[in-house]
């Protein structure tokens, strides 16, 4: 699907931002629009920042400047119980820290999901189970996540993002470490999860993620000082 084909999903507009962690830059003057079923693929360096982005598009980085909508509304006007709705629809990765320490994998993975809606338990594990078999698991661990290895909290983290068909999908350098073992089921969740309407700001330094014509992003952008550089080479 095209992101010029339908109404926007997200929208930043003229948007300066403050950095949202340390090491990270902050932002200004950025313009971006996914529209459902659309893919925007943000180049971003290896050190902190595509946090900054991410933390913006769920409504918990307010612009010093512009305007961030999901679904019709900007965020800045919303609160309380329709913040928590809007937020329930989105699915990340998060660049930092991702797991509550005194739960164990498992349960980090499916408390969103249960907490949001009134699906069965059971329902949301089977689902949960079904991801992560596509992302290379035969379980879901049931140990704290410090106890867990890098590959396994990567592909945890990807269930959890996917679990519920979210309507957005918020990735942040989703396969860093694990690109050899994760990028092609990532790549078939994403097509899967736009075949059916979902949009995908996935923000990366991986060179397989950028060189690869199996994503057929709808448009690129580079995230560098100061801002978002647009697909022509201009700021966005």
């Amino acid at each position: 699907m095209s992101a010029s084909s339908t109404a926007s999903l997200l929208t930043f507009e003229r948007v300066a931002l403050p950095a949202a962690s340390t090491g990270a830059r902050p932002l200004a003057g950025v313009d971006l629009d996914l529209a459902p079923g659309g893919l925007a693929l943000v180049q971003v360096p290896r050190g902190p920042g595509a946090a900054t982005l991410g933390e913006a598009a769920v409504g918990l980085l307010a612009p010093f400047k512009g305007l961030v909508r999901f679904m019709g509304s900007v965020w800045s006007d919303v609160s309380g119980a329709r913040a928590i709705e809007l937020r329930s629809a989105i699915g990340r990765v998060y660049e930092q820290t991702e797991w509550v320490s005194n739960l164990n994998v498992d349960e980090n993975v499916i408390l969103a999901s249960c907490h949001h809606g009134s699906r069965p338990e059971e329902e949301i594990v089977d689902e949960a189970l079904g991801l992560a078999q596509g992302f290379g698991l035969s379980e879901l661990s049931s140990s704290r996540p410090d106890l867990v290895g890098h590959s396994e909290l990567r592909a945890c983290a990807l269930v959890r993002a996917f679990l519920g068909e979210p309507t957005l999908l918020v990735l942040e350098r989703p396969l860093r470490g694990v690109a050899d073992q994760l990028f092609k089921p990532l790549v078939k969740e994403v097509s899967r999860a736009r075949a059916r309407g979902a949009g995908v700001l996935w923000m990366t330094p991986e060179e397989r993620v950028l060189d690869s014509g199996e994503l057929q992003a709808d448009v690129r952008y580079v995230l560098e000082a100061g801002g978002l550089r647009g697909p022509e080479g201009d700021p966005s």
